[in-house]
């Protein structure tokens, strides 16, 4: 995977991971698969940034 698209998919978990956090704690919307999506998101925002950190430059 090159480094532009690393990028952009860290972007758009962060984007995903801020929406479910404040639907989950500002709204009020306590359930339980809100708290699984959210630790689901930070476990692939981790992946997401350990692959931009490991990713081939573009050619």
């Amino acid at each position: 995977m090159n480094k532009s698209l690393s990028i952009l998919a860290t972007v758009l978990i962060s984007v995903i991971l801020v929406i479910v956090i404040f639907q989950t704690l500002i709204l009020g919307q306590h359930s339980m698969f809100n708290y699984l999506a959210i630790v689901a998101f930070l476990i692939f925002l981790f992946i997401s940034v350990y692959d931009m950190r490991n990713a081939d430059e573009e050619d």
